[in-house]
């Protein structure tokens, strides 16, 4: 059995530290207050840390390092997206406004974001007229079960069956400045009435506010 340090991030990073169990010898790495305030709860934060050789980046929001990743003989990340599909930043965004596959996927980290080999791949199929918060959800629920289920499996097994990515050109790194665009200032003129459809299911998640340019566009879409 070996033990892991967890990189814990985001609403994910904060459900696993409230509901898993843990090795004794796992170390955490966050930078999230809620987070840290769970993990001293449940006594899980060590004054001295022994570095594991294993490591799973959940939802962690910063760049790791190639110094960090080399440290580790595996070093597992889980993207709320159907990799190479959906891969950089927003992916559900993505997968909603594209319509195309949603789905969340285990996989080792290297140098190239969202590229190395995967562990697991399951898509998450949602309807047509769903928004982001809604596919957020499906995806969300999706992530945890994979997510402890991967963590068995590094805990566990001597080696990992990864397999490379394939059909890498169906993959492109959306960049956030592509997604702030679309969010903030769209050139609705320029799109076709489909893709305006899209883009609003797109931008509609019960968690955060509407853009400004929706909510003051008188439309029955909904």
């Amino acid at each position: 059995m070996f033990p892991i340090d967890f990189y814990l991030g985001s609403k994910l990073g904060l459900w696993l530290a409230e509901n898993a169990s843990f090795h004794p010898m796992d170390n955490f790495i966050t930078k999230d207050n809620a987070i840290l305030q769970v993990l001293r709860s449940r006594n899980l934060i060590k004054t001295e840390n022994i570095f594991s050789k294993r490591a799973f980046s959940v939802h962690w929001q910063e760049k790791i390092e190639s110094e960090c990743i080399s440290q580790y003989d595996y070093f597992l990340n889980i993207h709320p997206g159907y990799l190479p599909i959906g891969r950089g930043t927003f992916p559900i965004f993505w997968a909603v406004y594209l319509n195309q596959k949603a789905g969340v996927t285990v996989h080792q980290i290297t140098n190239k974001i969202d590229s190395g080999p995967i562990l697991i791949r399951e898509e998450v199929f949602f309807e047509d007229f769903e928004n982001s918060g809604q596919v957020w959800r499906r995806v969300f629920n999706k992530e945890k079960e994979i997510l402890l289920e991967s963590i068995l499996i590094l805990r566990n097994q001597d080696n990992l069956n990864l397999k490379e990515i394939t059909n890498e050109r169906m993959g492109i790194n959306r960049k956030k400045s592509e997604f702030q665009r679309l969010l903030s200032n769209p050139n609705l003129d320029q799109l076709s009435e489909e893709e305006i459809t899209r883009l609003i299911l797109a931008v509609t998640h019960d968690e955060y506010d509407l853009p400004v340019w929706l909510k003051s566009k008188k439309t029955n879409i909904f």
